[in-house]
């Protein structure tokens, strides 16, 4: 369980993230357009490891795409700032990690969610898997 309601989380995020500029966040802004750009009707999976993965979230629940991440972050929290909808997150979203990575607890995940057992030896090496 979250110690404060998932809504005040993403509040936070949301002012902390008013910080930066949006230049900082051109990048998720330019990805978005090109991948709206594509014919709608191609298969596409956005696909990402560690921040990539958290990325390749973020952008299919903003344009409605599948997504897999492998050892990401989840993406919930950044809901408020890249507005996007948690339930298309829910939808489009998939993560796979080795259990004792550190990577995947920040922040929640939303969709399917597969972890793994493996015996990695230490935190660098679960997150390398």
């Amino acid at each position: 369980k979250h110690w404060l309601p998932q809504e005040n989380i993403i509040r936070y995020v949301r002012s902390t993230g008013n910080l930066f500029s949006d230049d900082d966040y051109s990048y998720v802004k330019n990805m978005e357009n090109y991948i709206n750009s594509l014919n709608e009707t191609e298969s596409l999976y956005l696909t990402g490891h560690s921040l990539g993965g958290g990325l390749a979230a973020v952008l299919g629940a903003k344009v409605n795409r599948q997504s897999i991440g492998f050892s990401a972050p989840g993406a919930t929290y950044l809901s408020g700032k890249f507005d996007f909808n948690l339930e298309t997150l829910r939808s489009t979203s998939s993560v796979i990690y080795v259990h004792g990575d550190v990577v995947p607890a920040i922040d929640a995940h939303g969709g399917l969610i597969q972890k793994l057992d493996a015996d990695c030896g230490g935190i660098n090496e679960c997150h390398n898997l």
